[in-house]
């Protein structure tokens, strides 16, 4: 999804570029370049290779999401323009604080299964698990108010797929 790729950025070590969503990885409660630099491993070596990483999963995962959370509400229309992917690029400002937060989840993530860190370094696994539980919770609420929040269009069908139906016999 071209349209997310670089829409959360990372500000500091000459990275002043604001993205488009305004809104930065190290923005997030807890979360520091420090610590996204700290976790570079051998293979990512700088905070720039750990971003590319975890923007990578968290934009898999946030696609996975959409869909599995659109999929109990709308059924998308059967058409060339009618994608996953336009649904979501067209309503980027809906989407754009679940998004933040499914980035901190994976960079959380990234944080837990590193062997680079301590709690003498920056932060200690157990607050990055404690960290990841509230983002991904957060997650879960913004993604359901975004899905709620889609205007029916051209190429989503709102009738709901299950009606439940009260009768007193």
């Amino acid at each position: 999804m071209d349209c997310i790729r670089g829409y959360i950025g990372i500000k500091g070590c000459g990275t002043n570029e604001t993205p488009d969503s305004g809104l930065f990885i190290n923005s997030l409660p807890g979360v520091n370049l420090k610590i996204i630099d700290k976790v570079a491993d051998n293979e990512q070596k700088t905070y720039a290779g750990v971003w590319a990483d975890v923007e990578t999963r968290a934009i898999e995962k946030f696609s996975s999401d959409v869909s599995a959370a659109m999929n109990l509400k709308y059924k998308l229309a059967d058409c060339e323009e009618c994608t996953l992917e336009a649904l979501i690029c067209d309503n980027l400002s809906l989407f754009k604080q679940a998004l933040w937060y499914q980035h901190g989840v994976e960079l959380m993530a990234e944080v837990i299964y590193s062997d680079r860190l301590n709690r003498f370094t920056t932060i200690d696994k157990k607050q990055a698990k404690e960290l990841r539980f509230e983002f991904e919770v957060e997650f879960q609420r913004l993604l359901k108010q975004a899905v709620d929040g889609l205007d029916c269009s051209e190429c989503l069908e709102c009738d709901p797929l299950y009606r439940y139906e009260e009768s007193i016999m």
